[in-house]
C-alpha cells in the first residue's frame, strides 16, 4: 500500500509548519501554541524554510556579486579617465584657455573630450571596451574636464612642457583649436599666436610665466563645495609654485619640500577659514 506524504500547514502564531494532525479541523493555530507551549523541533516541517533560506542566499550572492563587478568597473573607468585627462592636462588647459579667450567655454568639455579619445593614445585604451563602457569614460572624461579651469599661470606652463614635446603632437592640438575656432571672427590671430608659442625651436618660452595671484580665503568661505575648492586651490598654488621655479630658472625641484610647502599653504587657508 502506497501512503501517501503528509500534507502541511503553517501556524499563524509561531510561523512553523506541521503536519495537518497538530491542528483543528478549520484551526490556523497549531496545538502546542494553543496550551501555550514550544513544539519539538523534530516535528517541524524545514524544508520549506531551508529552500527559501538557500533561495535567499543564492540572491544575495548574485546580488553582491553584481555590486562587486559594478564598483570594479566603475574603479578601472575611472583609473583609465585619469590616464587620459593627465596624459593630455596640457592640450587640456591650451584648449579649454583658447575657448574661453572667445566665449566658447560652454560645451568645450565635449569637443575637448571626443577629439582626446579619437587620439592613438586614448584609442589602445579604449579598443577592448565595448559601447556601454566607451560611454561612461567618455561621460567622466567631459566631467572632469569641465571642472578644469586654466589661467594664464597653467596654460602658459602647459605651452612651456609642449615645447619639449614631438612637434606633430603640438601641430594636433593647433589643428583641432583651429577647426573648433573656424567661423569665429580674427581666429586666425589666435592660432598664429598659439603657434608663435608652440613651434618655436627651443625648449623655453623665452619670457616670464606671469605668476596669477593666489586664491584669496574668501573664495573658501563663501562656497560649499570645499572639497572641489580645496583640489582647485591645490592645483592653481601647485601650478603657480612651480612657474615660479620655472622664472627663476630652479629646475632641481625637491618633491618632498615643494609638496609639503603646497601642504602648509593650504592647511593655513583652512586655518584661517576656521
Amino acid at each position: 500500500m502506497k501512503i501517501s506524504p503528509p500534507e502541511w500547514r503553517v501556524c499563524d502564531s509561531c510561523g512553523n509548519e506541521f503536519s495537518l494532525n497538530l491542528f483543528r479541523a478549520d484551526g490556523h493555530c497549531c496545538r502546542y501554541c494553543e496550551v501555550g507551549k514550544e513544539a519539538p523541533r523534530s516535528i517541524i516541517n524545514n524544508s520549506s524554510k531551508n529552500e527559501v533560506f538557500n533561495l535567499q542566499k543564492e540572491e544575495d550572492k548574485v546580488t553582491q556579486k553584481i555590486s562587486s563587478k559594478k564598483e570594479n568597473l566603475e574603479h578601472f573607468l575611472e583609473e583609465h579617465t585619469l590616464r587620459i585627462y593627465k596624459s593630455n592636462i596640457c592640450e587640456i588647459n591650451i584648449a579649454l584657455g583658447s575657448f574661453i579667450r572667445w566665449s566658447l567655454r560652454k560645451g568645450a568639455e565635449d569637443k575637448i573630450a571626443q577629439w582626446l579619445l579619437s587620439k592613438e593614445f586614448s584609442s589602445n585604451i579604449t579598443n577592448t571596451f565595448n559601447s556601454q563602457e566607451r560611454i561612461k569614460l567618455y561621460s567622466n572624461l567631459k566631467d572632469i574636464i569641465e571642472q578644469t579651469d586654466p589661467d594664464v599661470t597653467s596654460i602658459k606652463v602647459s605651452v612651456r612642457t609642449l615645447l619639449k614635446s614631438p612637434k606633430p603632437r603640438k601641430i594636433e592640438l593647433i589643428n583641432f583649436i583651429k577647426q573648433a575656432l573656424s567661423g569665429i571672427d580674427e581666429h586666425e590671430d589666435a592660432i598664429t599666436i598659439l603657434e608663435g608659442d608652440l613651434l618655436i625651436n627651443q625648449t623655453e618660452l623665452g619670457y616670464p610665466i606671469p605668476l596669477m595671484p593666489e586664491i584669496n580665503v574668501e573664495d573658501i568661505k563663501e562656497t560649499n563645495q570645499i572639497k572641489k575648492t580645496i583640489t582647485k586651490i591645490t592645483i592653481k598654488h601647485s601650478t603657480r609654485t612651480l612657474a615660479r621655479f620655472i622664472n627663476e630658472k630652479e629646475f632641481n625641484i625637491n618633491r618632498k619640500l615643494f609638496e609639503s610647502d603646497v601642504k602648509e599653504y593650504i592647511e593655513g587657508l583652512l586655518t584661517l577659514k576656521g
